[in-house]
This record gives C-alpha cells, structure tokens and sequence, in this order.
C-alpha cells in the first residue's frame, strides 16, 4: 500500500511539474513587450518611470584604478504612484549593448545612483541614475521586468 501511495505522489508531482511548465510558455508571448522611447513616461509596477538622455561620465578619481573604461549615466524620474512605499532593485532591470551583451553595473561608485536611493515614498518623485560600463557601442537598451512584462526603452550613445 505504501509504495502505491509513494508511486502516486511521485507521478502527481511529475504531472504537477509538466503542467506547470506548459503553462509558463503559453503565458509569455511578443504582447508582453512594451517598448518607449527617452522621454516617454511608463508605468513599472508602482512606479511611473521616465528615462532621460544617456550620457558618457567617468568615475570619481578615487576608483579610477578598478574601472577602465567610460560609463554610461543614464536619469531616471521615478514617481511612486502605489500605496505603501517602495524600491526600484537592481532585479528589475538590465542594461544591455546592441547584442543583448549584459553590461557590468557601475552604480556603487555614484552617490546619486538609484541604488543608493532610500524608499521612495508615496506620490514621492525622485531623480536618480543607473550607471553602467560603457563598451564602445552606439547603441544600448534597458529593460524593466516584473513577471511576463518587459518594458525597452532603447539608449542610443554618442562618444
């Protein structure tokens, strides 16, 4: 008897398992891609974000022996339009080159930078910056991600 329960538990969870994968892919399809433009304002879970116009900056002097090359200063508007307050975290976004290359997170040299943010209260706007290692491209992207939602916002660069 027990191993006919065991037997049964086993192919529940692996029923259970296939399932749940199923569902996963049929969930995600090219609706769930949102894409802006410098400027344009969106809405991120309980943030209303603006991107501003990238600019190339160095790092302060002081940490100029750990990093090479430029980095990427890209402004963020951030208004929190929720209930309670809230973080923007570094697991929502990713900045990546034309080649959809992950690019090395530079914030923690800069004061100003949106991890070094408090909580941002309710209907509370902040301006901070993403900071990200510059690699010689032209073209960037960052996308904001919650669940099965992406949102792009294309960083065209100029040296």
């Amino acid at each position: 008897m027990k191993k006919v329960i065991g037997i049964i538990l086993v192919s529940l969870f692996m029923l259970t398992g296939c399932f749940l994968d199923k569902a996963t892919e049929t969930n995600v399809d090219a609706t769930d891609v949102q894409t802006y433009k410098i400027g344009e304002k969106f809405k991120f879970q309980t943030f209303e974000i603006t991107v501003g116009t990238p600019t190339l900056v160095q790092v302060p002097e002081m940490y100029s022996s750990f990093v090479e090359n430029d980095i990427i200063k890209i402004p963020l508007n951030i208004k929190n339009v929720g209930k309670t307050h809230g973080r923007l975290y570094d697991k929502f976004y990713d900045v990546m080159d034309y080649n959809d290359k992950l690019l090395t997170d530079s914030s923690f040299y800069f004061n100003d930078s949106i991890t070094m943010a408090d909580d941002i209260q309710v209907n509370e706007t902040i301006d901070r910056n993403l900071y990200f290692e510059y690699t010689g491209e032209d073209h960037y992207k960052i996308v904001f991600k919650s669940n099965f939602q992406f949102y792009t916002i294309e960083l065209p660069i100029s040296k």
